[in-house]
């Protein structure tokens, strides 16, 4: 298999596993290890498709875990059940995994292998001449019972039942239940087993466990049964229902998809005869079971569970960037460049108010109380228009918890011609009235001293928009009356810079803001994490200094731009703590009349293509989260955060691979 070096999703503030046992796995490696030589000898009897074939007596008090269970008796492949193809992973090369070789017909799921000409962008990537296939439920498991009725294919290539992509933060891990070269020389008999790991929180370097049985018969004549009891603590293999090999469980604990692939192995099995292919590895059925008797549904929820806010001392708001809509599946590309950053709720589709709930909750729950949308104006000279809107219409404001959650906009203004405003009138007949009636006067768009607050991005492409710079401080000032009119105390104005340019910061006052703050920070030069801490705490302080226009406070996580381009760099959650004690430290030195004093913005919730991103995220879990609700909370460090799967819910990424559409 593939192992990589990928930290997971999930972040339970209080470990599934229990601390001792973390600390044990992580001290020791597999020293009891048993592997079977010779036959088999007497298999058991089937009685039961109830039971696993090597305890058809029940004596594990086995319960049916269908979400990992499928006797393919259908037409086509269970979508619900199943995610074709890997997010992280085309092939191991030159075979490129190819979604039209995934198949179910006569009572069994097929994977084949195929020697066919790749379009030149595959190629491109090292892939050439040959396509494979794999597949992985959309649930994931750890402890239970796992077999499979299988085939392997009459070739060189590889025959695999695996489980990968952990979801515990700091860990990645990897079980090969089997991987069988089925007609590759001196391995048509060879059963390969074999446990890496990748990652721990005290080891990076990848080591592995591998054992094998010498079966008495090619593996690739016909169906046998291969079952994987998955304990916490051994580990056992089985085949037709006999044990041939067992091992130490430290390690293994993660929850990983349950994963079918072939794959050419060039270095190991050697590449298949072309008069081999198309060959196909068939499975009959796939069955897992949960022991102790307990249901393992007890724990879902209709719902998502209720967020319980936490109290800070100051307030706390994330840039929020909504560019994740069901119909702009290209905006994900990078991610699936670095699977790393994969969001904890998937490729998520962001008009969904569930998803909204949820992020309501991982946000309040750890002291973020606002989000400022970036809001993008379609069109200018007429009433308005929005792009990247549904994030607030359609998710935040039909949330069940709308109303625990605040928010704000940011006006994008930066497209000419089409995000700004055509002249005053635009602004204070169509633009202003919008703003006003649809967030301004809305119960959870943020106020503070009955004010609202509005961000705008690029406010210097105002002075051509509206004719000089004299004409937009008239109009600002403008604004704050028609705010006052409406019932409103004024208007607090925030102008985007993120430099120290004295005459940009000049500018910026003349135009009548009230603030500055930044988006995000570009540090140049790939720093490394204090490097980037000292750079961004030498803005702010340098922004004070010059004394031109006050500062409400940006942090930022990190940067990768859209393309991998530029300046690259990012702060893991340890040092990303370090940076808000000292932001915070500066904050509390400001005049306490100033908003600066009162809130500081956090870069960035989901800018998960561009670099920047603090949500719960496969690599650091909720540890930037974590970060912000020990800082700025006075809540109890010691906290369980929920995913979706952990109360039956989810998946949120169906509309993503329904639109992707067809793979090469």
């Amino acid at each position: 298999m593939r192992s990589l070096s990928l930290v997971a999703v999930l972040v339970l503030g209080v470990s599934a596993l229990g601390a001792s046992e973390e600390r044990k796995s992580e001290e020791k490696r597999p020293t009891k290890i048993w592997n079977r030589t010779g036959p088999l000898g007497q298999t058991p009897k089937h009685v039961t498709d109830a039971y696993p074939l090597s305890d058809q007596e029940n004596r594990g008090n086995w319960v049916k875990f269908e979400p990992m269970s499928d006797e393919f008796e259908g037409k086509e492949l269970d979508r619900a059940k199943w995610h074709v193809g890997m997010e992280w992973w085309k092939g191991r090369q030159p075979a490129l995994f190819s979604d039209k070789n995934v198949t179910v017909s006569d009572g069994k799921l097929h994977l084949t292998m195929r020697k066919e000409k790749l379009p030149p962008e595959a190629e491109k990537l090292g892939y050439k001449d040959y396509t494979s296939a794999a597949l992985h439920t959309k649930a994931r498991s750890s402890y239970g019972y796992y077999e499979v009725k299988a085939k392997p294919m009459n070739s060189a290539g590889s025959s695999a039942f695996w489980f990968q992509m952990d979801e515990t933060p700091g860990w990645a891990t990897e079980i090969d239940v089997f991987e069988i070269g089925g007609n590759a020389k001196g391995f048509e008999r060879k059963y390969h087993m074999t446990l890496h790991v990748t990652q721990t929180p005290r080891e990076k370097k990848h080591w592995s466990v591998h054992g094998v049985w010498e079966a008495p018969w090619r593996l690739a004549d016909d169906y046998h049964v291969y079952g994987f009891d998955w304990g916490k603590d051994e580990l056992k293999f089985y085949v037709d229902g006999v044990l041939v090999r067992t091992v130490e469980n430290t390690h293994w604990h993660q929850p990983l998809y349950l994963i079918f692939d072939s794959e050419t192995m060039p270095k190991w099995f050697g590449m298949p005869d072309d008069k081999d292919l198309p060959s196909t590895f068939s499975i009959e059925y796939v069955r897992a079971w949960k022991a102790g008797g307990a249901s393992p549904k007890a724990t879902q929820k209709a719902y998502v569970p209720e967020p319980q806010p936490v109290r800070t001392d100051i307030l706390v708001g994330a840039h929020n960037c909504p560019l994740w809509e069901a119909d702009q599946p290209q905006m994900w590309n990078q991610v699936l460049k670095h699977p790393e950053r994969t969001p904890a709720l998937g490729f998520y589709s962001q008009e969904n108010p569930e998803v909204a709930d949820w992020e309501t909750k991982w946000a309040v729950e750890h002291g973020i109380s606002f989000f400022v949308y970036c809001w993008y104006r379609n069109g200018q000279g007429g009433p308005v228009k929005m792009r990247f809107a549904s994030a607030i219409h359609d998710a935040l404001w039909k949330s069940r918890y709308v109303s625990k959650m605040k928010f704000t906009i940011m006006w994008e203004n930066q497209a000419r011609g089409t995000a700004g405003v055509a002249n005053e009138a635009d602004l204070f007949e169509n633009l202003l009235p919008f703003w006003i009636q649809n967030y301004f006067r809305h119960p959870s768009y943020l106020k503070i001293d009955n004010k609202p607050l509005l961000f705008i991005y690029r406010p210097e492409f105002l002075v051509q928009d509206l004719g000089s710079v004299e004409k937009v401080r008239q109009a600002m000032d403008k604004m704050r009356r028609a705010c006052r009119d409406a019932g409103f105390d004024g208007l607090y104005l925030l102008g985007e810079y993120r430099g120290l340019d004295p005459k940009h910061l000049t500018l910026m006052k003349q135009l009548g803001l009230d603030y500055t703050f930044a988006y995000c920070w570009h540090v140049q030069g790939n720093p490394n994490p204090k490097q980037a801490i000292a750079a961004q705490l030498d803005y702010i302080e340098k922004t004070r200094r010059l004394g031109i226009l006050p500062q409400v406070v940006t942090v930022s996580q990190g940067w990768s731009g859209w393309h991998d381009e530029g300046s690259i760099w990012k702060i893991p959650p340890a040092e990303y703590k370090e940076l808000l004690e000292k932001a915070k430290a500066i904050l509390r030195t400001f005049p306490a009349n100033e908003l600066g004093h009162r809130m500081i913005l956090l870069d960035n919730w989901n800018e998960w293509s561009e670099g920047h991103y603090i949500a719960p995220h496969r690599e650091f879990g909720f540890g930037y989260l974590d970060a912000v609700r020990e800082v700025f909370s006075d809540a109890p460090k010691d906290h369980v955060d929920l995913l979706p799967k952990d109360v039956g819910l989810g998946p949120y990424d169906e509309a993503f691979h329904r639109r992707q559409g067809p793979k090469n």
